[in-house]
């Protein structure tokens, strides 16, 4: 019985070596390459909130005691062209306005992210348009 079993195992082992090698189709296979149909900005805004909540008393006082400007940067990921500068040189007062006036230049709102860090709130406003 012992030489029965050790013959099969001896008998099998090329079986189950043949059943690991691997495949050899495909090696040649070519690489494609495409360019991409869209650019991509993020505008990052912060928000300054130094009222004490004691403070407000009516939706008057907050509108007043709101910081007038928003500070707003862009980033367009390397890409130097005259409607860039022209965004990057302006002034806004309200993320609105940025998103706005990008979109007069071609800009297509995607996503937005707000995050709050103590005493300031950090919009990211994630815009593309096509190249």
């Amino acid at each position: 019985m012992k030489r029965l079993t050790l013959i099969m195992l001896v008998a099998m082992i090329p079986f189950f070596t043949i059943a690991q090698k691997r495949s050899k189709k495909g090696k040649d296979k070519s690489i494609q390459k495409t360019e991409s149909v869209y650019e991509f900005m993020v505008i990052t805004g912060y928000d300054l909130m130094n009222v004490a909540a004691g403070d407000i008393r009516s939706a008057d006082d907050m509108r007043d005691a709101a910081p007038s400007r928003a500070k707003v940067m862009f980033d367009f990921g390397g890409i130097r062209t005259a409607d860039v500068e022209k965004l990057s040189s302006q002034q806004f007062k309200s993320m609105a306005h940025a998103v706005n006036q990008s979109a007069k230049f071609g800009w297509e709102f995607t996503d937005a992210n707000v995050v709050a860090i103590e005493e300031t709130r950090v919009h990211y406003y994630y815009m593309r348009r096509k190249k």
